[in-house]
């Protein structure tokens, strides 16, 4: 990577600095890009006085292919959904996640806030 740690360094970092069970966890490249568009709806809901949004929990809420990711951490499968739960100055919000494999190792992600 450009950054010169290797992929378990990275592994470790999302592991600690991410909490729930997110599967997107498993992939570097796919929990940063996913943590960036969560983050953003997080981010422009009410108060918009607070600038700050701390993601607090993710989990997979349901599963409609299985997910599985190659050695190098490549996604090869999958389908499933998460809610990924952020805390805004006290404030509960909590992002729905969609993702589905795209055939180049990574997913499409659809985030939206949850009902």
């Amino acid at each position: 990577s450009v950054s010169g740690q290797s992929l378990a360094q990275r592994l470790a970092e999302i592991e600690a600095a991410m909490p729930g069970n997110s599967y997107t966890k498993l992939s570097p490249a796919l929990a940063i890009q996913s943590w960036e568009m969560a983050a953003t709806i997080a981010h422009i809901q009410k108060p918009a006085s607070c600038k700050t949004a701390k993601l607090t929990d993710t989990k997979v809420t349901a599963v409609t292919e299985k997910v599985v990711f190659t050695s190098d951490r490549q996604l090869k499968q999958g389908q499933w959904s998460e809610i990924w739960t952020f805390d805004k100055c006290g404030k509960t919000i909590r992002v729905r996640a969609g993702f589905k494999a795209d055939g180049k190792g990574t997913a499409d992600g659809e985030f939206a806030l949850a009902q």
